[in-house]
Parts: C-alpha cells; structure tokens; sequence
C-alpha cells in the first residue's frame, strides 16, 4: 500500500483486463476497504492493447453497477508507454541471467524498469500458483519470497531481501505476490460461490486476435483451452486451434498462414 489514507489503502496494480489480475481486482472490491489504482503498460505493436482497454473499461462498469460498494475505489488507470522505459543495465542484466535458467518473458525486463523510474515500491503483480509455462516466474519466485499477512489487504508474497540480493532481488524487489497460493481453478470457484464467475469471463487473454475475437494460436489462447476453458474461445477460434495445428509452427509462420486463411475467407 503506497499512500494509505486511514486504514483503507491504496493498492497500486498491474490490470490488464485478463483473468487473474480481474480476481485480484474483485478480491479487493469484495474483501477489503482499498482503492484500486490500476496501472497498465500499453505496448503499440500488441494488437490485443485497445481490446484490453475496452474490456477493463467495461468490466469497471459492470463492476460497480454490480457492487456499489465499488464506487470511487477503482481509480482511472495511470497508463505508460513501453517506449518510453527507460533503459537500466543492472535490471536487464538481472534480467537476462535469470531468463537463462527460467522461461521468462521479457515484461520482467521492462517492468521493473517501468516500477524503478516511476516510483513504485509495492506494485501488486498477479502471478498464480499454475502460471504456465513450467520453470516459468512462479517457480523462478518460489524459493526466494516470503509471506506478508497485512490486516487491510490480505497476505501477499514479497522477494526476501536478506536471502536473496542478488538477480531476483535487482528485477522483483519492487513487486508484491497476492495470489502465489491461488490457482486459477480455485479462483473461477472462489466467485462462482458470490455469483461473480462470469466477471471472469468477460476478461480478454489473446495476443493476437483477429476481426476483434481471440485468434486461438498464440499461447494465451493455448492456455485456455488447456486449462479447460475452452468454450471462451469462439468457434473459428476453436477450428484453427484444433484443426491447422498453427501452434506447432513459428509465431511468425503461423501469422503469415492465418492473414493468408482469414483473406481467402476463413470465418473470424
């Protein structure tokens, strides 16, 4: 919590509109007396920024139309450009040494930059306990957090600075772990059972969709239909998924096939 204002704090958090941060905001809304102040990277090479902005947008609507509790403690999002983080050679090289031995994508290069040259110091960042891939970020951080048990918004992991100061330090001290405990099974049951399961749902994950709707290609999208979610896709989504076997090939090859497939006619 970064600028508490009695006991009801302000939580600074990555949303992206996507599944587990989406939790993490409800959590809050439902569990706690916090303000939200949302923070969003926008990256203008992603195709999916302007459907990830729409869908928070929405969500925030519907959430406090929903709870109106909510009202006022979802602040407008502080949004910064991916282009302009600045460089830090301590970071990337953190960084880079730890990519050599986790599957780590390059968001924690740039976003410890971004949480070193804005000032965040406890920016939530909503890793679960079945991140995918395997040797990916929850099992890079397992070993090197401990538990924080904060009365006003519940436990959270944070990097053990007296164990580890060296790369996992340099690259996550800046973040906090709400939902390293969390899977995102017991997440969809979790507001199942207060009738908020599909708030899940309205949540977007596809890197690279086509016509508007999810592409079913890219590894987010993979992911849901391996996590059993599958009916988020719709049916052509599905189809290339199932039937064009795109995900075996090159991100590249598979784009250049699906432009080809979608102008000859193939339904989005």
């Amino acid at each position: 919590m970064d600028a508490p204002s009695g006991d009801a704090p302000v939580v600074n958090m990555l949303w992206t509109g996507g599944w587990d941060s989406t939790f993490r905001l409800l959590q809050l809304i439902l569990d706690t007396r916090a303000t939200i102040q949302p923070v969003y990277v926008i990256d203008t090479e992603r195709l999916s920024s302007l459907i990830e902005i729409q869908t928070m947008d929405r969500i925030k609507r519907g959430i406090v139309e929903r709870f109106p509790c909510a009202e006022g403690r979802i602040l407008p999002h502080r949004f910064f450009s991916i282009h302009d983080i600045a460089e830090d050679a301590t970071i990337t090289g953190s960084y880079l040494r730890l990519a050599r031995r986790w599957h780590l994508g390059s968001q924690y290069d740039w976003l410890p930059r971004l949480a070193k040259q804005s000032g965040f110091r406890a920016l939530e960042m909503s890793i679960v306990a079945d991140s995918k891939p395997h040797g990916g970020i929850a099992e890079c951080l397992h070993d090197r957090v401990i538990a924080v048990n904060d009365e006003h918004v519940g436990r959270y992991w944070i990097i053990d600075a007296e164990k580890d100061a060296s790369d996992a330090s340099n690259v996550f001290s800046f973040f906090r772990f709400p939902l390293l405990d969390t899977t995102k099974k017991q997440m969809y049951e979790q507001m199942g059972r207060r009738d908020c399961s599909e708030i899940l749902m309205q949540t977007w994950f596809c890197l690279a969709p086509i016509g508007g709707r999810p592409c079913g290609v890219c590894n987010p999208c993979q992911l849901v239909v391996e996590e059993g979610l599958r009916r988020r896709l719709p049916r052509a989504a599905l189809f290339r998924y199932r039937c064009l076997c795109l995900r075996r090939l090159p991100r590249r090859t598979a784009k250049r096939i699906l432009r080809s497939l979608t102008w000859n006619g193939l339904p989005r």
